[in-house]
């Protein structure tokens, strides 16, 4: 998912929606900038950053996130 279009995106997203969006291995890439924000609706446990990506497990999902978007 981009999100570096425009500037000041917010993106929500809980469980469902990350398995609904990769059906095949379970995994969202979010590319974005500082202005951007990602909301992970429901409990998440934080992973390791990876290159530009901190991982956050979302049920059984994983959401990449890039590192410069804030995350709640």
């Amino acid at each position: 998912i981009d999100l570096t279009t425009g500037g000041g995106n917010k993106l929500t997203l809980n469980a469902k929606d990350v398995l609904a969006l990769s059906k095949s291995t379970n995994t969202i890439d979010v590319l974005g900038t500082s202005r951007d924000s990602v909301d992970i609706v429901g409990s998440f446990t934080v992973g390791e950053v990876s290159g530009q990506f901190r991982s956050y497990v979302v049920g059984s999902g994983v959401l990449r996130v890039d590192t410069d978007i804030l995350v709640t």
